[in-house]
């Protein structure tokens, strides 16, 4: 890849490359090694490494001519579909932390909610907003409270389940969806939440020990919306509820 030329080693076991744990992986003796490197617009992008032409056969360079050949379109064609899978994730994740971004939110609150009207399951949303934030623009300036969200990102991903989802709905304003889960399993969760942002320190890299503290807002389906956009309206206004009473809290949509 290096060298980003073709190479056959027609005594493999014999040469420096040699490596036994690839054979104990695979099953395969490897007894003669042809690797072809995958060049596409002029950048190698890959190896193709072929094992054992035919028992007791070496590779040739007229296989080495023959596969070159057949890699070009080939590299192509796979660094085509890496960059499309690489533009899907891009668009359906927010730029600055990570998490997935409101278009990749509402495609999947919509399946959540469909699976569950279909197997009579609850799905849960928590909408998180995290208080005073305008300070820390005002005070350390939007470097570091962009650095900030980022970090409370990974808070909320250490912090939730595997088959959770994280989204950034915009600002230092954050969704959580919880399948299968009720109104009282998304208070624990979002209770969990609140007490890990608030326990978390920010900014360490910048020398500084910010603390933070969240309001958070919980609605279920059925019970509290039976469409997307009336769960999401309910954990919002379940969340500004808290804003009014105090900050830093947990509230249910009643």
């Amino acid at each position: 890849m290096r060298r980003r030329r073709p190479l056959i080693i027609n005594d493999f076991r014999s040469h420096a490359l040699y490596d036994a744990e690839f054979d104990r992986r695979t099953s395969v003796e490897s007894r003669a090694v042809m690797a072809v490197p995958l060049t596409s617009r002029g950048r190698v992008i890959g190896v193709v490494r072929l094992v054992n032409r035919q028992p007791g056969d070496s590779f040739s360079p007229g296989d080495q001519s023959l596969v070159t050949l057949l890699m070009e379109p080939a590299a192509i064609a796979l660094e085509n579909a890496i960059l499309f899978k690489k533009m899907e994730r891009l668009s359906v994740t927010d730029d600055l932390t990570g998490l997935h971004n409101v278009r990749y939110l509402n495609g999947f609150l919509y399946r959540e909610i469909k699976r569950s009207r279909r197997y009579n399951l609850p799905v849960s949303v928590i909408f998180l907003d995290l208080d005073g934030f305008k300070t820390v623009n005002d005070r350390f300036g939007h470097l570091a409270g962009s650095q900030t969200l980022t970090e409370v990102g990974q808070v909320l991903r250490g912090t939730v389940r595997e088959i959770d989802m994280v989204a950034r709905y915009g600002g230092d304003e954050f969704v959580i969806i919880l399948p299968q889960t009720g109104h009282r399993g998304a208070y624990v969760i979002a209770e969990r939440i609140r007490n890990q942002i608030a326990e978390s320190s920010y900014l360490g890299d910048m020398g500084l020990d910010l603390r933070l503290t969240a309001s958070l807002g919980v609605a279920s389906f059925p019970d509290k919306g039976r469409t997307r956009d009336e769960l999401i309206h309910q954990a919002d206004a379940a969340m500004y509820r808290v804003k009014e009473s105090g900050k830093n809290g947990v509230l249910v949509a009643s």
